[in-house]
């Protein structure tokens, strides 16, 4: 066995590190202080001769990760790139000041999941410790069970599976408590809860709708309050203003008739002095139709002829109405009126009619109503 016994050895064209062109092989303790070079690398180290305390590693200096990467323990806060994401492998002790994904072609994705578990949670802390968000998903349908937002280390907001969102509350009442999607507002007890609307071109207080106190529940309103309808361009269709009064855009109709001479029979009344149609009543010969089905007032009135007989009737659909009608004998040299009016439940496109039997009297006096009460 050969030995070479020297207490330097330097580069024979030069003082400084000998070459070792066919490698090295060294079996006892090597004391170095640098690696270097383009190719220097540590390779193929059992994890068993890896002892004593590793030196820390610079965040900055980690560059070029796998698909796949792996970190836990480290407290330097630096944004990772390269990867296609990031996995916090449960372990505990991170203090990250803010954790940054940056990934190419491809939305970034945080999974948290319990390995003992078919479940996933997730836990968002600030400061103190306090719970802020929190996700509990059931892995085997993929379906959220529950999320919850929590402020001052108790909950005030929650999210369930069915759509379902309750704020100030963690069971939400949707639906009659059947589920499903919907908001549930909970306010305290002096029952003072509202969801407020405020837009920075508008006057305050700006508007809200909730409790008011007293069980009572409200709108508040700043000068008024309207509904208005898409497919009209924004066309207001009901109206409250700030004294409270109400306008609306019902269907109405109005007619008055010039006199018919009496033959002794029923007369429809076809000779229109004047009227008046609005908000989708139509008018045809002294006909008005209605536009949609709801309860309308009709009202029908007209003047008798000095010492004469008359009466009124109304048609629907080209039928009588029983009952829908006035008839009065004047036996006297006086003006005399007479008139009926009511409520009737009407069909979309249903026409009205009225007939006039005996003698009135004077042009213009026979009037007909119709209005849509709602």
């Amino acid at each position: 066995m050969s030995r070479i016994r020297a207490n330097q050895i330097t580069n024979q064209s030069a003082d400084g590190a000998p070459t070792v062109q066919n490698g090295l092989v060294i079996s006892g303790v090597t004391t170095s202080t640098t690696f270097s070079g383009s190719g220097a690398s540590l390779t193929s180290l059992p994890a068993a001769n890896l002892t004593g305390t590793l030196p820390a590693i610079s965040g900055a200096n980690l560059t070029s990760l796998p698909a796949q990467a792996t970190i836990a323990n480290n407290a330097d806060n630096r944004v990772i790139t390269g990867g296609s994401g990031v996995n916090l492998n449960g372990e505990a002790g991170l203090t990250y000041n803010g954790l940054q994904l940056n990934i190419s072609n491809t939305v970034p994705e945080l999974f948290l999941t319990d390995t003992n578990s078919n479940n996933s949670y997730g836990r968002v802390r600030g400061n103190g410790g306090n719970l802020i968000l929190s996700a509990d998903v059931n892995n085997a349908t993929g379906g959220v069970r529950v999320v919850n937002f929590e402020i001052g280390g108790s909950e005030k907001a929650r999210i369930l599976s069915t759509g379902g969102v309750g704020v100030g509350t963690d069971n939400p009442e949707i639906n009659g408590g059947s589920g499903g999607g919907g908001l549930h507002l909970h306010g305290p007890a002096t029952d003072n809860v509202r969801i407020k609307f405020t837009t920075p071109t508008k006057s305050n207080p700006g508007s809200s709708i909730g409790y008011f106190g007293l069980n009572r529940f409200g709108i508040d309103t700043y000068d008024g309050i309207e509904i208005r309808d898409v497919t009209r361009s924004y066309a207001t269709i009901f109206k409250i203003d700030q004294n409270g009064y109400m306008t609306t855009k019902q269907p109405y109709g109005y007619v008055r008739f010039n006199t018919h001479n009496d033959n002794g029979a029923e007369q429809k009344q076809t000779n229109v002095n004047t009227h008046t149609v609005e908000n989708g009543m139509s008018h045809s010969g002294g006909r008005l139709t209605v536009p949609a089905a709801g309860k309308y007032y009709i009202g029908i009135k007209g003047n008798i002829l000095d010492n004469a007989a008359a009466a009124q009737y109304l048609y629907i659909n080209g039928s009588k109405t029983d009952g829908w009608h006035w008839q009065q004998n004047d036996g006297t040299a006086y003006w005399k009126s007479s008139m009926v009016g009511g409520v009737y439940t009407l069909q979309a496109n249903d026409y009205l009619d009225i007939y006039v039997t005996g003698k009135q009297d004077n042009a213009s006096w026979n009037m007909f109503t119709v209005y849509m009460l709602g």
